[in-house]
């Protein structure tokens, strides 16, 4: 089952009818790795289904959120980010231009896989988020970036 599945197959099992903006919306999501905000997915989403409302990406996006199946990454702006990507992972965010990139490669992510718990046991964020400046050796730190 891939990506946009999973999310389609969470929504029916909860009930949720599968209409053309759900399933563009789960498509969207599927073939995202940037973390687009609700705004972003519904101007790609407009492209596929120009009938899409800002509040049914709105909707879908809490529904799939409530359901477990996206994480919101909520940095203190305007609008929350959200992924499909449900692995152990962190998220790094580039103070310069707020860019959020996955990073595998962290010792929390081996430790989740070590003890075989997934990231979102305790809660529904990626094991871990570190801010910095990209190529600034020593300027990615966890939780918080160096000055």
């Amino acid at each position: 089952m891939n990506r946009s599945e999973k999310l389609q197959h969470a929504l029916r099992s909860a009930g949720y009818r599968m209409t053309p903006q759900r399933l563009a919306i789960c498509d969207v999501l599927a073939a995202s790795d940037d973390h687009p905000t609700p705004y972003v997915v519904y101007e790609r989403v407009r492209v596929q289904v120009p009938t899409v409302s800002v509040a049914t990406v709105y909707n879908t996006l809490g529904a799939l959120r409530d359901l477990g199946a996206i994480v919101e990454i909520g940095l203190g702006r305007s609008e929350a980010h959200y992924e499909p990507n449900l692995a152990p992972h962190a998220n790094l965010i580039c103070l310069q231009c707020g860019r959020i990139s996955d990073f595998e490669g962290c010792r929390c992510c081996r430790w989740h896989r070590r003890s075989r718990r997934p990231a979102a046991s305790t809660s529904r964020t990626p094991a871990s988020t570190c801010t910095g400046v990209p190529g600034v050796p020593g300027r990615w730190v966890k939780g918080k970036a160096r000055k």
